[in-house]
């Protein structure tokens, strides 16, 4: 949707775009980075902006927008991900929940997935979690942190407690 955003409102001219991230399907990024290559300079980057965000699909968009020399490269600028998954548990939940909250009905042992959570952390190898890995990649990872904490980022009236 983006590329198609982007080849409306440069009327067809060259372009290339690349993103930072990808999120899997059913998933949705709260930021992520995309770096834009043009043959012809924009005249106005707030304007652009502007224009670029009044044609996005109304599930995106755009933050900030800033020039960047060649020497930049968005696929090896960022060092962290970060993952949040959300769940609630015991009965089912208002509707309006469903996109970005999962309900699990039964019951749970909060405590001892906090324990498990914990198990996560630390190096590890990860191809086999891969969509279509390479022999050449690189699947060695640390994850920091995997903690299990209640919501406090994510708010609204239907929400559960």
């Amino acid at each position: 949707m983006v590329d198609r955003t982007f080849n409306f409102i440069l009327e067809g001219k060259r372009f290339k775009s690349l993103a930072s991230g990808r999120t899997d399907a059913m998933v949705s990024a709260e930021e992520t980075a995309i770096e834009l290559f043009l043959y012809e300079p924009l005249e106005d980057l707030e304007a652009f902006l502007s224009l670029f965000n009044t044609n996005l699909p109304q599930d995106i968009r755009a933050l900030t927008i800033k020039e960047v020399d060649a020497d930049f490269n968005i696929i090896n600028n960022p060092k962290v991900k970060e993952y949040l998954y959300l769940f609630a548990f015991g009965e089912k939940f208002h509707p309006f929940c469903a996109p970005i909250l999962t309900t699990i009905l039964d019951d749970l042992d909060i405590d001892m997935m906090k324990q498990g959570a914990k198990l996560f952390e630390g190096q590890h190898y990860l191809k086999t979690y891969c969509y279509k890995p390479s022999n050449n990649g690189i699947y060695n990872r640390e994850i920091l942190t995997c903690e299990i904490i209640e919501n406090t980022i994510y708010t609204a009236n239907f929400f559960p407690k």
